[in-house]
């Protein structure tokens, strides 16, 4: 129960819907929510009936579990190329695209289910949720994993979360911001590791080093630790280990930077 945060609204049915998206134009299994999304599905009890819908190729492909049940949607190549030839709007085109996808299967679902978005802090799976709550009366259960900055996302999403049954947050310092944007979350669940997966590496030299852990974007900070890293290297050797995804558009700038002479990265 502790691993969904909200087993109690499935413990008639036990069935939930999990709605899910990723961009297709990069590489997500690295990224921390869409991992920790991953996990959860592989510790859901087995008396517990999920079924997921998410971006083709999906993620969650390689999870073999008889109650585990994944439906793929594809976004359409018109949508695809359109991006490429201008990003903003083809963005707000496949939002539009998303929503009303994820909002029809949720309305043809006839029994009452538990509607679960892992990443709230989306409005077009948020949107989706609360009409699908709205028109089939599912319970409804929201996880925001960061503050949405921009102004319409944030609105939306403000109003979409006053129709969850609950909302979930990993921390308590998010839990906090979130307030500030009107998001009220009824539950902290953290994110945690387990350590017995690492005991079996036993003891290291020990070495001034760091560890960057996520999106290799600005958003999450990678261009700063950069900068960091490099003013260590002024009086010190420092090393600086990385590890998640890097967007195509981002390979070169942060290959540039890590080649400088005065910014000698690992």
């Amino acid at each position: 129960s502790q691993i969904f945060g909200f087993y109690y609204y499935s413990m008639q049915k036990k069935e939930i819907i999990v709605l899910s998206w990723h961009p297709i134009q990069s590489n997500v299994y690295y990224a921390g929510g869409f991992r920790r999304l991953y996990e959860i599905l592989l510790r859901v009890p087995s008396d517990i009936n999920v079924t997921c819908l998410d971006t083709n190729p999906s993620f969650l492909k390689s999870i073999s579990k008889k109650n585990i049940s994944l439906v793929e949607y594809k976004i359409p190549k018109s949508i695809s190329n359109l991006t490429d030839l201008n990003f903003f709007v083809g963005k707000v085109v496949e939002r539009i695209y998303v929503t009303m996808y994820l909002a029809k299967y949720l309305i043809s679902q006839k029994h009452k289910r538990t509607i679960y978005v892992p990443f709230s802090e989306l409005p077009h799976l948020t949107v989706a949720a609360v009409i699908g709550k709205l028109f089939t009366r599912h319970r409804l259960v929201f996880c925001n994993l960061n503050p949405n900055t921009y102004f319409f996302d944030r609105i939306i999403n403000q109003i979409a979360h006053r129709y969850s049954d609950l909302n979930i947050t990993i921390s308590n310092s998010l839990k906090v911001q979130l307030a500030k944007f009107g998001i009220k979350c009824n539950i902290v669940n953290p994110v945690g590791i387990d350590i017995n997966s690492y005991k079996k590496f036993g003891e290291r030299s020990k070495q001034q080093t760091g560890i960057f852990v996520g999106r290799h974007v600005e958003e999450k900070g990678i261009y700063t630790a950069l900068k960091v890293c490099a003013e260590i290297n002024k009086s010190r050797h420092f090393i600086l280990n990385c590890a998640g995804d890097i967007p195509a558009d981002q390979r070169q700038k942060i290959e540039k930077s890590c080649g400088k002479e005065e910014a000698p990265f690992d």
